[in-house]
This record gives C-alpha cells, sequence and structure tokens, in this order.
C-alpha cells in the first residue's frame, strides 16, 4: 500500500467500522488506488490520534516486519499525533493447542518477543518500573478500601485484604527476579487479550499498542493464552533459538496468572454455561481470589461442597424442545445467538450501565465474539474459565433444583444422537473422509512394496543375480520369480508364459540364455517355497494397489472432480488429504495452496531470513515439470489459484461436473505456452463465461438423465409390487380352493 508506485484515486471516509480502538478518535476510509498502471484497486483504512510512545513502537514493529498492520506515522517528534494503519479484521482464535490458528498467533508473538529481547531502547518504559502504581491497581484499591467501609462488604471480603497485597507482592517480586535474570526482557505488549489480536490477509496482527513497555514477555501470555495452549508459544520460542523448559516455562506462567487475576480485580466475573436441557448463568463469587490461584481452583473443582462456595445459580432456561434444543446447539455450534440465547442474557445479566464492569466466561471464543459485539460485555474462555466450565459440567444437576442425574443423561444423549444426525445427512458418495484414507493408504502401499521389492530380488538373487539387471520392473520381476522358481528345472517349453510376463522376446532370450551361464547358487526346496509364497504376496499388493488407484480414481471423480481433472487424482487426493478436508481446502487461499506441504521449509526460511518455497505438493504436478527453471514459480502460482478456484466450485456445487476442471487445464496449458512462445492466452472473464454456459447444460443434462432413472426405478417398483400382489392373490384362491 505504501510503495513508491502507489497513486492514491479517491479517498472516502466511512461512518461505520468494526476495529474498536481505545484512548483516541478513530477514522475509518476507503482508500481507491492503483500500481502503475494497474487496475483500480481499494483497501479499508483507519486513522487514529496515538501516543509518541504507540508511533514509535508501531515504526519499529512495521520496520522488522512483524505481526502488524501496515502503519504510516505522519510524526516521530510530537506527544501525540495521528498514524494512518491498514484496516485488520477481527477473527475466530484458536481452538486449542493443535489448532493452526494457536499455532499462527503463538509464533508471530513469539517473533516479535524474540527479535526485541534484550533491546531496550531509551524512550521505552519499564514494565517494572512503578508497577504498584499502576492506574488499574490504584482504582481498584480506591474502590476496594471504599467498600469496606460497607459493613457487609467488609464483613464477607475483608479478609482477603491481606492476601490480595500478599498477591501483589509475589507478583512485583517475581516480576523483578525476571528483570534481574534478564533472559525474558523485551518489547511486550502488556494487554494483549483476544480483541487486540485481529487477522488481516490471513495472518495474524496485534493492535494497539499504547502501554506498550520492556519487561518479561510473560506477562503477555495470560491474558490470551491457557494452560493449554501456553506451550504452542514455548514451542515457538524454541523454534526461533530460545528453548525453555516445559516445566520452568509453566511454572512461571502460573505464576504470572496473578497479573490477570489483579488487573480485572473489581469486575463481576459471570459464566455461561450451555447444556442439553437449557441455558444456566452462574455468578462467580469470588473472582478476586480465584484469578490468581489457578491451581487451587483446579484442586477444588472435584470437590461439590468447595466448588458450590465458589459459584452461584443466577438463572436458568430450559429447553421448550428437542427440536428447540437442537437449534440452539446449531447456533451455538456455529458461532451464533439464538433468539432464546440473546433474550435470556438480555433478561438475566446487569443493566446495560453496569456491564462495563463484568466479564462474561464462555467455552467457545466465537460465541465470545458474538456476543462482544451484540451485548458490548468483555467475554473471556481462558485462563480460569475452562477450569470453571469443567466444575460446571461435573456438578450441574447438583447445582439446579428439578434436574436429576438421569434427565441429564437422557437430555445429553438424545441431543447427541438427534445433533449427529443432522450433521451427517448428506451425500454419502462424496465423502472426502475415504480420499484422505485412501491416498494415506496409497503412499504406504508405495513404501512397503518397494521395500518387499528390494527384499525379494536380494533374496532370490543368491539363486539367480543376473535376472535383477534383465528386468528392471519390479511387478515383472516378482511375477518371473513366481513363474521360474528353480532356474535348473525351467524349459524352454515355458518360453510362451515368460513372454507373457516380460512382453519381450529380447529380455526372455536374454533369460533363457543368462540361465546357462550364472553364477547362481543352488536353493534348497524350502527356500524356494518361502520365495514364491513371498512373491505371490507382493504381486497381490501390486494388484491391489491398482484396484486402490481404480477407487481413487472413482472417488475424486465424485468428490472433486475439477481438481482432479486440473491437477490429477493422487496430487488433487493428498491437497485434500493434508489440509484435513474438502471444505478446509476451499477455504485456503491461493498463496496457502501453493506452498501447503511445505511448512518445514517456510518457517526455516522465515527462521533464516532466506528465500521461501515456490511450491509444495503441487510440485509433483506435471506443469511444474514442464515450466522453464525461471518460470517455475511463476507457473506454481498460477496453477494454485486455479486450484483454488476447482476446490472451491467442487466443494460448493450441489451437482459435480469436469466443466470447469477441463477449461481451468486448458487456461494452464495455454499459460505455459504464453511462457514459452509469448502467444496470449483467452482472458479468464470469457474463459469463465462459456464454462458457465457449458455447465448450466451439463447440469441439465444430468438433472433430466437423474428424472428418468427415478421414473423407470419408480415403475419398476410398481410393477414388482403388482407381482407380488398378484402372487398374494393367487396363493389366497388355491387356498380357497383347497
Amino acid at each position: 500500500m505504501y510503495d513508491k508506485s502507489v497513486c492514491i484515486q479517491h479517498i472516502e471516509q466511512q461512518s461505520d467500522g468494526k476495529q474498536e480502538e481505545s484512548g483516541g478518535e478513530v477514522c475509518y476510509y476507503k482508500v481507491y488506488f492503483t500500481r502503475g498502471a494497474g487496475p483500480l484497486e481499494n483497501k479499508q483504512m483507519i486513522s487514529r490520534d496515538a501516543s509518541l510512545l504507540e508511533n514509535r513502537v508501531l515504526a519499529l514493529l512495521c520496520d522488522q516486519k512483524q505481526a502488524v498492520p501496515p502503519t504510516r506515522t505522519s510524526n516521530l517528534l510530537s506527544e501525540r499525533s495521528r498514524y494512518y494503519q491498514q484496516y485488520a479484521d477481527s477473527e475466530i482464535k484458536g481452538q486449542g493447542p493443535f489448532d493452526p490458528v494457536t499455532k499462527a498467533y503463538a509464533h508471530a508473538l513469539a517473533r516479535i518477543h524474540y527479535m526485541n529481547l534484550g533491546q531496550h531502547p531509551e524512550w521505552l518504559r519499564s514494565a517494572t518500573e512503578n508497577f504498584e502504581d499502576r492506574l488499574w491497581l490504584r482504582a481498584w484499591r480506591k474502590e476496594w478500601h471504599l467498600n469496606l467501609t460497607i459493613p457487609k462488604f467488609a464483613l464477607e471480603y475483608g479478609c482477603y485484604t491481606d492476601r490480595l497485597d500478599d498477591s501483589l507482592s509475589r507478583l512485583v517480586a517475581f516480576l523483578r527476579e525476571r528483570t534481574m535474570e534478564g533472559t525474558s526482557l523485551t518489547l511486550i505488549h502488556t494487554d494483549l487479550n483476544p480483541d487486540r489480536i485481529r487477522s488481516m490477509n490471513g495472518s495474524p496482527a496485534f493492535i494497539y499498542w499504547e502501554q506498550a513497555a520492556y519487561g518479561s514477555f510473560y506477562l503477555d501470555l495470560p491474558n490470551y493464552f491457557s494452560v493449554e495452549t501456553a506451550l504452542c508459544y514455548r514451542d515457538a520460542l524454541a523454534e526461533l533459538g530460545l528453548d525453555i523448559l516445559p516445566a520452568l516455562f509453566m511454572e512461571r506462567f502460573h505464576e504470572v496468572g496473578r497479573y490477570m487475576g489483579l488487573r480485572y480485580l473489581e469486575s463481576n466475573l459471570y459464566i455461561l454455561f450451555e447444556h442439553a436441557s437449557g441455558y444456566a448463568l452462574f455468578r462467580v463469587r469470588e473472582f478476586e481470589e480465584i484469578g490468581m490461584n489457578l491451581p487451587q481452583v483446579e484442586a477444588s473443582v472435584v470437590d461439590l461442597s468447595k466448588f458450590a462456595t465458589v459459584v452461584k445459580l443466577v438463572a436458568f432456561h430450559p429447553f421448550q424442545s428437542g427440536v428447540n434444543a437442537l437449534d440452539n446447539i446449531n447456533a451455538i455450534s456455529e458461532g451464533l445467538v439464538h433468539d432464546d440465547l440473546r433474550t435470556f442474557l438480555d433478561t438475566n445479566l446487569p443493566k446495560a450501565k453496569k456491564r462495563a464492569k463484568m466479564i462474561l466466561g464462555v467455552a467457545d471464543s466465537r460465541i465470545a465474539s458474538t456476543i462482544n459485539e451484540l451485548f458490548s460485555i468483555i467475554c473471556q474462555h481462558t485462563g480460569v474459565i475452562p477450569e470453571l466450565l469443567r466444575g460446571l459440567r461435573l456438578h450441574f444437576p447438583n447445582l439446579v433444583k428439578g434436574l436429576t442425574d438421569q434427565n441429564q443423561n437422557k437430555a445429553q444423549l438424545g441431543l447427541g444422537h438427534a445433533y449427529s444426525r443432522a450433521k451427517v445427512k448428506f451425500n454419502v458418495n462424496r465423502v472426502d473422509n475415504m480420499i484422505i484414507q485412501s491416498i494415506a493408504l496409497l503412499d504406504q502401499l508405495d513404501k512397503d512394496i518397494n521395500t518387499f521389492s528390494m527384499r525379494i530380488r536380494e533374496w532370490y538373487g543368491y539363486h539367480f543375480p543376473e535376472l535383477i539387471k534383465i528386468i528392471s520392473d519390479n511387478y515383472t520381476y516378482a511375477r518371473a520369480v513366481y513363474l521360474i522358481k528353480n532356474r535348473k528345472k525351467f524349459s524352454i517349453d515355458r518360453e510362451d508364459e515368460l513372454e507373457a510376463i516380460t512382453m519381450d522376446s529380447g529380455k526372455t532370450a536374454a533369460i533363457f540364455e543368462a540361465m546357462k551361464t550364472t553364477i547362481g547358487m543352488d536353493i534348497s526346496p524350502i527356500d524356494l517355497i518361502n520365495i514364491e509364497s513371498f512373491a505371490n504376496r507382493v504381486i497381490h499388493l501390486f494388484e491391489y494397489r491398482k484396484s486402490l488407484q481404480e477407487y481413487l480414481r472413482s472417488k475424486m471423480g465424485q468428490v472433486a472432480p475439477n481438481l482432479a481433472v486440473l491437477i490429477g487424482e493422487q496430487v488433487g487426493a493428498r491437497l485434500i488429504a493434508h489440509a484435513g478436508s474438502l471444505t478446509n481446502l476451499a477455504k485456503y487461499p491461493a498463496s496457502t495452496i501453493q506452498i501447503l506441504g511445505a511448512e518445514k521449509a517456510l518457517f526455516r526460511a522465515l527462521k533464516t531470513k532466506g528465500n521461501t518455497p515456490k511450491y509444495g505438493l503441487i510440485y509433483h504436478s506435471s506443469y511444474i515439470g514442464k515450466a522453464n527453471t525461471q518460470n517455475k514459480g511463476r507457473i506454481s502460482r498460477y496453477l494454485a489459484n486455479k486450484c483454488a478456484i476447482a476446490s472451491r466450485i467442487d466443494c460448493f456445487s450441489e451437482i459435480p461436473t469436469t466443466v470447469f476442471g477441463d477449461h481451468l487445464k486448458q487456461q494452464v496449458t495455454d499459460r505455459l505456452t504464453f511462457y514459452d512462445s509469448g502467444k496470449l492466452p483467452a482472458k479468464n472473464v470469457d474463459v469463465m463465461q462459456i464454462a458457465l454456459q457449458e455447465a448450466e447444460t451439463e447440469r441439465e443434462r444430468i438433472l433430466l438423465k437423474e428424472k428418468k432413472r427415478k421414473k423407470k426405478e419408480k415403475k419398476r417398483r410398481k410393477q414388482a409390487e403388482a407381482a407380488l400382489k398378484n402372487d398374494q392373490n393367487r396363493a389366497s384362491m388355491l387356498e380357497e380352493t383347497v
């Protein structure tokens, strides 16, 4: 966007935007621009009034090409000035330690910390300097001591004052130890909650660096990472070169968890629990203690008497019927707020004025984002929330009056079956799981067959070593071994049988000639029996591999016909298997498909600042091999683009055809011709219009054929019913006659 060749044509101010910032006025724009003689493009931008510290931090991170939106600062000398930044969308957060989204966020944050490790600019404040005097700590203390003047509050919570001061002292001591140690000091965000992490072009981007400081990177972890996902960050640091023992890392992660507990001390914590029988809202009675003692919460979850003192039921909304429960769970699974849930929360949560000081704990990050947009409530799904939800799942029947274990089991079983049935109601002929298993088995068979073929050559080579050089094909060699067995007993009369295997009279003659002059040793009958049995097994493996390849070809023709036509059945199946499903592959951008399968090389290049790979699994396509060396990268980008189009058509079209695949394949061929001879290919718009017309014609033909098939099937069914009825009438007449 900030390239010198960019020429801005028009700027349009937007009236609204979703990217919320704090501490300054934010303006939203849509910028229309051109790159040289290229077409008109547009991007969304924001401008914000920010402090000198934030402007300097953003300038530093942009120079390092870190995970922040591209930013241009107007002034790096004034105390406050505006910066202009590319708009970053909000994104669904990672669901667990193995989620690629979680790993991407962890790697991006670890890279920021690692590249600034030990680098302390003079303008960057220290995170531990006057730590006890931070604004949020002073606000908490003022409100806490004000509430202690209330007798009821003082009687119930006054005993926690010393414990809170002790927790703060321990946190400050921990940070001082890290400062003296110095191994974890770097540029940190200090306010890295999920709202500060956005998505831009499929990659994470960290925004709002107003509170940036120089301190221990552990301070950036507890607001976003949970106990399950924290090790993803440690692994990312290890890949970059800073390896910390997992036990030591988790010990420090638990210790710095007090930071989040103290920071949100004045807030009221509520927990939304979705159960098979309905929605429940709980209030956490001792959030200030819980936020700083995660290990104690983990230990007390299994004890009902202790856990009942932690949470209190605020409201419970039972589902009206099984259909109503299924509608609600479908909405929850997709990250949507059902009308029932919206009414329930609106009725039972505190009034709008008090919601600014409350936190709602939920199980899923997607539903957290949706609730945050609807009710403007801070939602958390990490830290202590998973442990509290675990306790609610364990003790839920004891916390809700009228609900028994038997009723709970019936509701869970019924809803589980209904949800599963609804999810599996799709065309069984288009299940991509079978493709994933087939290509995995095919690759394993290739490895095993190569190993077994090498073994049979070595084993039978003791008896007839010359046969190895004469027959190079493994399948032909195994069949020849199974036919010849003992070379001394194999006569010239069976020449036709051997030639039927080798398909070459010259090789057959060479085999008989080699039998006369071989240097191979004699072999016992029992050894020959084992060699023959092993050769027979290898032959069967070869034949099964052929049938499996045909099965894979037919499944790809049903599930992803356009992708199969474009890039081949095996390469297409490997792309689907590597992505996890055809739906996942359809969601990937072309840049991801291009390097799919070359992740190790990509991260190695990012770590060493070398050249990134040009291709991954698509390298096995014939198009890459046909291209010249200087054009391999260009054709791989073009091919990945067409693969993205083909996978989306296959995934979301109701009636699969190969029309688009044929045209996309021709486009790639024309592009190769253009690279070699300079002949201009047809425009993509024209090609797609022709493909759409042909696809519509093909769709009508398939529908007509299906209609005729159903009509014939209905006719056969009626004939069968009529024949059965006639047989029954004859049988009844015979009985009456008798």
